[in-house]
């Protein structure tokens, strides 16, 4: 009980808009007020400039582990990470003399090309 005190302390000293609807309930309504912020997440507390900074942060966690196409290999352009897919050119008896290709898409921001590379 001790740690969501705290937790609500603090939210109440940094969060302005919870501090005003706290205040501002009738002493009729504290207790219903209360009850509700027992029933919340503390997370919930925070400011609207933190809650949108959470949710960019778990947007990007996202982003961070999604399985992409490919395999990782070295971007030729920089020598970063880049996603390769391979495969050979063509169909029927055209792949048979057909040459294997590299597609090689760049995942540093400074590089960031599209590279094909075509044995020869």
């Amino acid at each position: 009980v001790r740690p969501r005190l705290l937790a609500l302390s603090r939210a109440l000293r940094a969060n302005a808009e919870l501090r005003g609807q706290l205040l501002a309930a009738a002493p009729a309504e504290a207790e219903r007020v209360a009850r509700r912020l027992a029933r919340q997440d503390p997370r919930e507390w925070a400011g609207a400039e933190l809650q949108a900074k959470r949710q960019r942060w778990a947007q990007e966690a996202m982003e961070e582990v999604k399985c992409p196409d490919g395999q990782l290999a070295t971007c030729p352009a920089c020598g970063g990470r880049a996603f390769v897919e391979t495969g050979r050119a063509g169909s029927g008896r055209a792949a048979r003399i057909s040459k294997q290709y590299a597609h090689y898409t760049c995942q540093e921001t400074n590089c960031g090309k599209v590279t094909h590379i075509q044995e020869g």
